[in-house]
């Protein structure tokens, strides 16, 4: 009787990790979902490349500081809640960027989902420590990491191939169903965890911000964390039109340009066995 217990028990976190990476390879490839359309972007907006950047980097500046809010936010409302709503917030802005014709608006609209997006990693990481036990943790946290770094690949090569036959239209609409369909699995499958710090505020909140800031181990990891997805995201941002100029490929080519990048990707679920 007990074996089932733990047999039953083992495949649900089966299931939960599996969840879990689903959740983090759809939510963060929306950072990188305009690194192919930049070029299109600049056509229909008669925008130069630098101001087309922005709908990439207000993405990820709104990433970066809704990342600092919902941890605490999930310690406060809970680890699915957060998980959840940001996954409708993100649905509903991403729906929305196809609607508007002007290049402001998009910035914007992606900046919102940028905030709505940052719902979900540092959520996802603090939901396995609450609700896994310790000898699963460092493997779950291993896939949902290497859900991550996939993302960027696998968001690139989807936006590539939607805008290709769709028309870049077609990757907003596409990724706001894939997003709808992701709350509802967060929402029916995902289960609840343990409310931390109810009665939490916000001053707290900012202290501890402050605690880890004069952190000099933090910093030091931060410093690399920043210099290589900086070098990461350069590197694509240029790829497509330097093997355009250099090589003359098509978007065919440059899309199995891309996909290489997944092999060495698929090393970082092993992570977690290998620390």
């Amino acid at each position: 009787m007990r074996r089932k217990e733990n047999t039953s028990l083992h495949h649900n976190y089966n299931v939960l990790t599996i969840i879990l990476f689903w959740c983090g390879l759809v939510v963060v490839a929306s950072n990188y979902l305009t690194i192919p359309l930049m070029s299109i972007f600049s056509e229909v907006f008669h925008a130069s490349i630098a101001h087309v950047a922005w709908a990439g980097s207000a993405f990820s500046l709104c990433y970066a500081v809704g990342s600092l809010f919902s941890g605490p936010l999930s310690d406060r409302f809970g680890r699915k809640q957060v998980m959840f709503t940001g996954l409708l917030i993100l649905t509903i802005s991403t729906f929305a960027v196809p609607i508007f014709s002007n290049l402001s608006w998009v910035i914007a609209l992606r900046s919102i989902q940028g905030f709505a997006a940052a719902s979900f990693a540092p959520v996802a990481i603090a939901y396995v420590v609450d609700k896994f036990p310790v000898q699963k943790r460092v493997t779950t946290i291993g896939f949902i990491s290497s859900s991550f770094l996939i993302s960027a690949i696998a968001g690139q090569i989807f936006s590539s191939y939607i805008s290709q036959q769709f028309g870049w239209q077609g990757v907003f609409y596409y990724s706001g169903s894939i997003y709808l369909f992701t709350a509802v699995i967060v929402l029916l499958l995902l289960p609840k965890t343990d409310i931390q710090q109810a009665n939490r505020k916000l001053q707290t909140m900012f202290q501890q911000f402050q605690t880890l800031l004069t952190d000099k181990s933090l910093i030091q990891a931060y410093s690399i964390a920043i210099t290589l997805l900086l070098s990461f995201v350069a590197f694509y941002t240029v790829l497509g039109d330097y093997l355009t100029e250099k090589f003359s490929l098509n978007e065919d080519g440059i899309l199995y340009v891309r996909m290489v990048g997944i092999i060495g990707m698929l090393f970082a679920p092993f992570a977690g066995k290998l620390a």
